[in-house]
């Protein structure tokens, strides 16, 4: 197989990944974004985590709050947390002890998953402490996520066949769930 064939068999496979989310995330998309608009008329902010990959899709959201790439607009108060490093427990602590030192009742955190979720588990803990609302964007195998005894406000749990894909799709996700807040908060551009 050459390159072209081989590009355009992974493209043809992220856009299909792509398309056949839509029914299973918009409405919970639609209430994340309801989610954060309400943080953000009630003068709270957002504080946004993931570990490995989903570092880089935490840091593009919040750059993209902070930042917009469309539209002009003020800046919107949001963070991102220390990257977790993956396993569990006691190394977990940085964005744990982030999330205790800067979140706040009426904020809320945002927490991006593309594998099992165990390294989320002391931010996760920390944001209920702090009385923070909590959403995911995660995959339906995001087994940890699940087990936690924490519901959430908004869980999006897009499926894909196999972690590049997800990752990619939690890039749109991410591109999505801003421009519904800015929607929300600006009214619709296009």
């Amino acid at each position: 197989m050459d390159h072209y064939e081989q590009i355009a068999t992974h493209f043809q496979g992220s856009m299909e990944c792509m398309a056949m989310a839509v029914d299973g995330v918009a409405e919970d998309l639609g209430q994340a974004a309801d989610l954060l608009t309400a943080t953000l008329l009630s003068d709270g902010k957002i504080l946004v985590c993931g570990s490995g990959p989903d570092a880089s899709t935490a840091g593009l959201l919040v750059d993209q709050l902070m930042a917009p790439l469309v539209r002009e607009r003020p800046a919107l108060p949001a963070l991102r947390l220390e990257s977790p490093v993956h396993g569990n427990g006691a190394s977990d602590t940085g964005a744990a002890n982030q999330a205790r030192a800067l979140g706040q009742q009426g904020d809320s955190l945002i927490v991006v998953v593309s594998d099992g979720g165990t390294a989320m588990q002391a931010v996760l803990s920390a944001a209920r402490e702090r009385n923070m609302a909590v959403i995911a964007v995660s995959n339906v195998l995001a087994s940890a996520l699940a087990d936690t005894s924490y519901a959430m406000e908004a869980w999006v749990q897009p499926e894909a066949a196999n972690r590049q894909h997800l990752v990619e799709l939690h890039t749109g996700l991410v591109n999505c769930l801003v421009t519904l807040v800015e929607n929300n908060l600006f009214g619709a551009e296009f």
